[in-house]
């Protein structure tokens, strides 16, 4: 088993001191293996294997290896001899002498001309490492909360998935595993009619919060331990009217709330309670009746005038009714209609044959003004 590391110290030998007395001559060819020939011998550098194995076997170059626990594994003053088996100014390779039993990280500190020193830390040893292991071999990432861990094929080991804690209130620890959460830490007791339920924060415990309030206008006030807050029906009334132009609002049926107001359109049509407007209708965004045209008051059988309360103001003596039909379409009915529906209510209630057929005259009289009264079947 190798390890490495990479020396800051460019082109110096390692030992600081070199010797280039065994450094071999030029090759016939006159060549060199290190670099161009001087004086008929290849150049004192780094790269000479020379130089590489003077350094090689330089006591200054002993290392001294210990253990995690201070174990002396390799010393550097000579009980122990360790060489390294080759020293270059980027690498120092070397061969372990002992067995791999447990993880072993290898420091190496390397100092410069200048007194500058350089640390590196290799690891040597990790027997459930992935060092020269193939992809898929089994492995342990020193990660408690990935599962089935396994090498990558270039030295590193990495779980294929994710530990799950079986319950509300435990989470993953990458050291410990699956441990207690926080008091803190919110949770579900598994009853729908709590709220702001939390951990215990001794065990896998859920402390049940308080009683759900179930007071919405569209809730019936119970609750269901699985469903929750109990609706009230679709259709159920939760904001009737307020007047002519607002609409009556509905639960839809899941809803805790009723729906917001709304109103009846523009279009919809409407009455301001003055009689001398005609086309009133609804400003479509608020509860609000827009009052329409002033009423045209003219005509032989009309003064002119027009009451609020009645509407446009007949003559002296003359009788709406008895106008021609394009001008009794100007006259308010609502005095007629009153009468009107008095005499059916009597009719109605006397059974009497005389006033059915007044009821159809003043039904025909208005009919000519384009108002249309349905007659009950049995006046007919």
């Amino acid at each position: 088993m190798y390890g490495e590391v990479f020396d800051a110290i460019g082109g110096n030998p390692v030992a600081g001191t070199g010797n280039c007395a065994d450094l071999p001559v030029c090759a016939p060819d006159g060549t060199c293996p290190t670099g161009p020939c001087v004086s008929g011998t290849c150049p004192c550098s780094i790269a000479s294997p020379a130089v590489q194995l003077r350094n090689a076997q330089s006591g200054a170059n002993r290392i001294r290896i210990e253990a995690e626990d201070g174990t002396v594994l390799a010393d550097a003053t000579g009980a122990r001899d360790f060489y390294p088996d080759a020293v270059t100014p980027t690498m120092l390779a070397f061969r372990m002498p002992f067995d791999c039993f447990a993880p072993l990280t290898l420091e190496v500190s390397k100092g410069d001309p200048s007194g500058n020193r350089t640390l590196a830390f290799i690891p040597l040893c990790d027997p459930k490492g992935c060092a020269d292991q193939p992809a898929g071999t089994p492995c342990d990432d020193g990660e408690a909360c990935t599962l089935d861990d396994r090498c990558d094929g270039n030295g590193s080991c990495g779980g294929d998935a994710p530990l799950v804690c079986d319950g509300p209130c435990l989470a993953c620890d990458p050291t410990a595993g699956c441990v207690p959460k926080p008091v803190s830490a919110g949770c579900d007791d598994g009853d729908a009619c709590t709220t702001g339920d939390h951990c215990s924060g001794d065990g896998n415990v859920c402390v049940p919060g308080a009683p759900r309030a179930c007071s919405g206008q569209c809730l019936t006030g119970t609750c269901d331990p699985q469903r929750g807050c109990e609706p009230q029906p679709a259709g159920t009334v939760c904001r009737p009217a307020a007047g002519p132009c607002d609409v009556v609002e509905t639960c839809t049926g899941t809803a805790a709330d009723c729906p917001p107001d709304g109103f009846e359109p523009a279009t919809a049509s409407c009455s301001d309670n003055d009689a001398c407007t005609e086309g009133d209708h609804c400003s479509g965004t608020a509860d609000v009746c827009v009052a329409g045209a002033p009423s045209v008051c003219g005509g032989p059988c009309l003064t002119g005038m027009c009451d609020p309360q009645a509407g446009c103001r007949p003559k002296e003596g003359v009788k709406a009714l008895t106008c021609r039909v394009d001008e009794c379409r100007r006259v308010r009915l609502h005095r007629s209609l009153q009468k009107l529906a008095a005499l059916m209510d009597q009719a109605l209630d006397a059974g009497k044959p005389p006033k059915a057929r007044r009821i159809r005259r003043f039904a025909a009289l208005l009919a000519r003004c384009g108002v249309s009264v349905p007659t009950p079947p049995r006046l007919h």
